[in-house]
């Protein structure tokens, strides 16, 4: 009878020694799985910033693009033209955008969606004068022809 006492503490006791192990597994599962959620959700928002500088540099090289094959027309029409529009402000877009790159946080995040927003707007603006130059100058060039 002793001897069965002795033996049912001994399997409470490993009993309670499997399920503090257990408790402690399950601590470190969980601990391991959040660390994870944070470092995947981090690098998410790394992926996010750099597809948004890529299409900040594929918007600005595209109007520069577009800017230089106005310039050749022009070079190649010889005809008067309008003055390009050159803004009168240096953007540091790209700077901003590398800096909350380097110390990212949810209001970087958003300031870079906002600073995304005008940059665009910024060159849609361009992209208009540009069509407006380009439609002046063929005006021009038919007026001047008619007139020959």
């Amino acid at each position: 009878m002793a001897h069965e006492e002795i033996l049912l503490k001994q399997e409470e006791k490993l009993r309670n020694e499997l399920e503090e192990e257990k408790r402690a597994a399950l601590s470190r599962i969980e601990f391991e799985r959040a660390e994870n959620e944070r470092n995947f959700n981090e690098r998410m928002q790394k992926l996010e910033l750099e597809q948004l500088k890529y299409k900040c540099n594929r918007e600005i090289l595209e109007t520069e693009r577009k800017a230089f094959q106005v310039e050749a027309q022009n070079n190649t029409d010889k005809t008067p033209v309008i003055t390009p529009y050159t803004p009168t402000f240096k953007s540091n877009l790209l700077d901003d955008i590398n800096n909350i790159m380097q110390n990212p946080s949810d209001k970087s995040l958003h300031k870079t969606q906002l600073m995304v927003k005008g940059s665009h707007t910024t060159t849609t603006l361009l992209f208009s004068y540009y069509h407006f130059l380009t439609l002046r100058t063929k005006q021009s060039t038919q007026s001047n022809n008619n007139k020959s």
